[in-house]
């Protein structure tokens, strides 16, 4: 059974699937293996400062 409840007939199913089949595209590739993109060095930033943590704005009085 498929998709739960629904109750479809073979004819609703050869329609779905004719609906949304996708094909391959019919282009001639020369060679087997997949060819990769080489990809481009992250472009160097400039050095981080060091983070400094601030403060507080008022002392704490013991309790």
């Amino acid at each position: 059974m498929i998709a739960g409840q629904y109750r479809f007939t073979d004819a609703h199913l050869t329609e779905i699937v004719r609906i949304f089949e996708m094909r391959p595209e019919e282009r001639v590739r020369h060679s087997s293996a997949p060819r990769r993109r080489i990809a481009a060095p992250p472009p160097a930033d400039p050095p981080a400062t060091a983070l400094r943590a601030r403060r507080p704005r008022r002392s704490r009085q013991p309790t």
